[in-house]
Formats: C-alpha cells, sequence, structure tokens
C-alpha cells in the first residue's frame, strides 16, 4: 500500500486497505469460538462468508476493535467502491491523496487494534 501511495496509485490504495482491513478482521473473529453473527445476513455462515460491514460490526461488538476504528474501517469499506465502475461513475467517486492516507491510516490503527487484542487474548490463537 505504501508503493501506491509513492506512484500515486490512490485508487489502487484505498481498495487493498480495505482487503487488508477484511483480512485482520477474518484473522480475528474467526479466533473466537462463536462470534455473535452481527446481521440477518451473516447469521449461519461462516465468518469467512461474511461481508466487511458484518465483519466490522462484529469485531467491534466482540471488543477487537474500538468505535474510533469501526468508524474509520467503515470509511474505507464506503470507498471500496471504486472498484465498480458504474458506481465510480453513478456517484462521481474518485480516489486522492487525500483518502489514500486516511485509508494507510486505518490499516495501521485496525492492525495495532487486533494487535493488542490478540495480546490480551492469547488463548484464542
Amino acid at each position: 500500500m505504501f508503493v501506491q501511495l509513492k506512484t500515486e496509485q490512490y485508487k489502487a490504495a484505498v481498495v487493498f486497505a480495505g482487503s487488508v482491513v477484511e483480512a485482520l478482521l477474518i484473522f480475528a473473529l474467526r479466533r473466537i469460538k462463536s462470534p455473535v453473527a452481527p446481521s440477518s445476513f451473516a447469521k449461519g455462515k461462516a465468518v469467512d462468508e461474511w461481508r466487511l460491514v458484518d465483519l466490522l460490526n462484529a469485531a467491534k461488538n466482540e471488543n477487537v476493535i474500538t468505535e474510533t476504528a469501526h468508524k474509520a474501517a467503515d470509511a474505507v469499506r464506503d470507498s471500496r467502491n471504486l472498484i465498480h465502475p458504474n458506481r465510480v461513475v453513478a456517484n462521481h467517486l474518485s480516489a486522492d491523496r487525500g483518502l489514500a492516507i486516511i485509508a494507510q491510516g486505518t490499516v495501521e490503527k485496525v492492525c495495532f487494534e487486533v494487535a493488542n487484542w490478540c495480546e490480551k487474548n492469547p488463548e484464542q490463537l
């Protein structure tokens, strides 16, 4: 992601950040014996099949991430629509350096919080 920022590939940085956040949350939630599904969509499905919004809500509810990290990651989640050309055109979406930097900071925040959660919950690793 740092490479995408340096080379001004802002859209790639934002989309990649969303994928990293998703992977971090799946990593943590898979270690919880029975995470509560936060939506009817997620109910009965493996964590790996949940949408990013479900992963974010479950991670917040299970105290893996804070409300602050949840809000930041939700903004990155919303920005992942940059991957869909029809949504980019219809909603006049664009990625710029500022958004890419926010996405990078969100990855760092979520990574820090997941690491802290892992340290406090070693029995779940």
